[in-house]
């Protein structure tokens, strides 16, 4: 595992059979009986729920580290972290919880204006005698460019992310980490349910995996066994690249997407999984229904983050929920590009995106420019029937109604005018007809310029 990693001096790990959560949670309850005086967590700033709890399940004060904002991303809060390592007893902080992957437009604790923060917090807790723990939750897939990974020297360390790792080992040997944690699903495309749990001190991770209460289900072990031993070595670095370039196709597809709606990709250089396009709307609140118009045609994973809401998690209350500061200027819409992603869900995704996005401003946005409506289908073009029969113009039903009349008074052929059900075949066997012509004409919306509403 060790040269597997990327991390040659990996000294030990293994696998919990918890989500990342509650496996940072154990960490964290790992510390606590160390240092039973310790009473604070200094967290820079992620919202993302499972990091509060966790903290906080463990019987830890969170002590939270706003981020800086330089033009749309958001980093670090480095000089605020030292202050406040300079101003506390170092003996009250149970440790500083920094993560290396996050939404955008957070920039990951890995990199700061080109300088490895998780290095710079490494120095910091090794200077103030203060543990971390890293949330590495994507990590192991995550291709951000850093240079000078001929460090390390394992060929094997191409399996994993080699700059994520690349940080952790000089955060090891030049400041102080004691445990990072990353999800199993997330890295390797298995069921929820499991998390590695790797450092660089035997006694520390093995003190870990002592603090799990009784007996765990061996299922996300098997899981990520088997499916290493399916995939092998060449097989998930083939996934690691495509993944990368899959990134790129999706950054370009939004950005494309983003020039037609008068709309633009947030510039986040140093996230490499996740992207953010702007919303804009005359009333922003109504921007969270884009997000549920993706949920109701199966696109999960995108987030729809609206300013100025805030959100009171376990009685800590922060402002500008989800977009991980107080004040972020603008509506944005996120996606990320996991492993395992292929183009073909990326286009989907985009296809559906731009529909419900071109209907939602034409209803939402009253000072849009024109824009021209998504292209249809060449296959969905083609649905348009033109009548070639007398039944063409009979209103659904009408024949029915008739032919309860004439029961009635006994008649058994129609009059003059009178319009006899259709047989079953006469538009399907027609040559300018179409099997699913009821269905088209009955799916259109004007509201939709003509496209079919069930593909909106």
């Amino acid at each position: 595992m060790a040269g597997c990693s990327g991390v040659p001096n990996m000294q030990a790990c293994f696998i919990l059979p918890l989500a990342t959560g509650m496996s940072l949670t154990l960490c964290l309850l790992t510390l606590r009986r160390r240092n039973p005086k310790a009473r604070y967590v200094l967290w820079p700033r992620i919202d993302q729920k499972s990091c509060l709890k966790c903290s906080l399940t463990a019987g830890f004060e969170l002590v939270v580290v706003e981020p800086l904002r330089e033009g749309d991303e958001l980093h670090t809060n480095l000089p605020r972290l030292t202050e406040l390592l300079q101003s506390m007893d170092p003996g009250s902080v149970a440790c500083i919880l920094s993560t290396t992957s996050c939404f955008a437009p957070r920039a990951p604790d890995d990199e700061v204006c080109c300088v490895s923060s998780v290095v710079a917090i490494a120095k910091l807790c090794k200077k103030a005698d203060v543990p971390h723990i890293i949330n590495n939750a994507y990590g192991l897939q995550c291709p951000v460019i850093m240079g000078n990974i001929a460090k390390v020297s394992a060929v094997l360390s191409m399996l994993f992310h080699p700059c994520l790792n690349w940080i952790f080992m000089q955060a090891a040997r030049r400041g102080r980490v004691d445990a990072f944690i990353q999800s199993t699903d997330k890295n390797f495309m298995v069921p929820v349910g499991g998390a590695i749990v790797a450092g660089f001190d035997v006694e520390f991770i093995s003190a870990i995996g002592k603090t799990y209460p009784g007996r765990g289900s061996a299922c996300p072990s098997m899981d990520v066994l088997i499916t290493l031993l399916s995939l092998g070595l060449e097989g998930y670095q083939k996934l690691l690249v495509s993944r990368k370039s899959m990134f790129i196709y999706l950054a370009e597809q939004l950005r494309d997407l983003a020039a037609r709606y008068q709309e633009r990709l947030l510039e986040t250089p140093s996230n490499t999984i996740s992207i953010g396009i702007t919303l804009t709307a005359d009333n922003a609140k109504s921007l969270t229904e884009l997000g549920s118009m993706l949920f109701s045609r199966l696109v999960s994973g995108s987030r729809v983050v609206v300013p100025g809401g805030s959100k009171d998690v376990e009685g800590i209350q922060l402002e500008g929920w989800g977009s991980h500061c107080p004040n972020y200027p603008t509506a944005y819409l996120t996606a990320a590009a996991a492993i395992g992603i292929t183009k073909k869900e990326i286009d989907q995704f985009i296809s559906k995106f731009e529909k419900i996005l071109h209907k939602f401003k034409e209803k939402h946005l009253k000072n849009m420019i024109a824009l021209t409506p998504p292209e249809v289908e060449d296959s969905q073009q083609k649905l348009k029937v033109t009548p070639s029969s007398k039944w063409s113009n009979t209103p659904r039903g009408s024949w029915k109604k008739k032919d309860r009349r004439r029961k009635k008074s006994g008649e058994t052929q129609p009059t003059d005018g009178d319009h006899q059900s259709p047989p079953e075949s006469s538009v399907l066997n027609s040559p300018n007809s179409d099997p699913d012509q009821s269905i088209v004409n009955n799916s259109l919306d004007i509201s939709t310029n003509g496209l079919p509403q069930q593909e909106i």
